[in-house]
């Protein structure tokens, strides 16, 4: 038996490390667990993860004002979806227990367990809803400032009591908005936004600095990880984070295609057609050829 190195305050280097934590690693974080959740669900069929945009409807979440002011709806809200769910002890470990996973083997050339909540939780709170076995449970986690550079991270709860909080009612209630299908188990990551800022869109304004992202930085994020998907995986993008705010299509899903797929795409076939303008002088021009796509 030998002696090893421990954190005598885990406090402050937690603290350190979802600070230092590059935030342009929460996307690809997000997929990689979606993958490897769906995939050891349902090993061998094809598998759909969703990545969209939805407000979080009362009942779940939320808090009393100094004003008696209830804020228990929130809108806007990037969310990721996939197949696969979580106990309410498989989710209170991989979620409340940083350097801990839920069947992955722990290494440093597999997976630290730090992920997506390393990621994320400097900049945004986030929130993880899952679905096991017809019971749902959730956990909500935020940051709470305690002076200067000083901060730690609360597991928080409508009620201030367990970690993980049962919401299968709410789940049940809000299925068909939500697109759960109930006969299965499932699990959702959304970010609330900065203190979870009932207004800010975390699509549009994922870092709470009210300033608008190009729509590309989503797609760019998963580019930056992802050359291929497995082949029983198909990542679905809803219109909704393709597109502004206020554009004509902003429902329905269309297929993210990975750099492999889109060198194996077949380009449409190149029509030639020669240019009919006339000179400025009149005179009979010469024959060129345009590409018509």
């Amino acid at each position: 038996m030998s002696n090893t190195l421990i954190f005598a305050n885990t406090g402050p280097q937690l603290s350190h490390i979802i600070k230092d934590h590059p935030k342009e690693t929460a996307v690809p974080e997000a997929v990689r667990n979606m993958i490897e959740a769906a995939t050891a669900y349902k090993p061998n069929e094809t598998v759909e993860l969703k990545i969209r945009k939805l407000d979080i409807a009362s009942g779940l979440i939320g808090w009393e004002e100094p004003d008696g002011k209830i804020v228990d709806y929130f809108k806007n809200k990037l969310s990721f979806f996939n197949p696969g769910g979580m106990s309410a002890s498989e989710l209170t470990t991989a979620f409340t227990k940083v350097g801990s996973s839920v069947g992955k083997e722990n290494s440093l050339d597999r997976n630290y367990g730090q992920g997506i909540r390393t990621s994320v939780l400097y900049w945004s709170e986030l929130l993880c809803i899952t679905y096991k076995n017809g019971v749902a449970h959730y956990v909500w986690l935020g940051k709470e400032e305690l002076g200067g550079n000083d901060f730690q991270i609360e597991i928080k709860s409508a009620d201030g009591t367990d970690m993980v909080q049962e919401c299968t009612g709410w789940v049940v209630e809000n299925a068909q908005e939500r697109e759960y299908n109930l006969d299965e188990d499932f699990t959702e990551v959304i970010l609330l936004g900065k203190e979870a800022n009932p207004t800010q869109d975390t699509f549009m304004d994922p870092y709470g600095k009210n300033k608008l992202e190009s729509t590309l930085w989503l797609r760019k994020a998963i580019y930056t990880r992802f050359w291929k998907l497995p082949k029983n995986v198909k990542l679905l993008m809803n219109l909704n984070v393709l597109s502004k705010p206020g554009s004509k299509k902003t429902t329905g899903y269309r297929d993210f295609m990975t750099f492999e797929e889109c060198l194996e795409w077949d380009l449409p076939k190149v029509q030639q057609k020669p240019q009919s303008c006339k000179s400025s002088k009149g005179s009979t021009p010469r024959r060129s050829n345009t590409l018509l796509l």
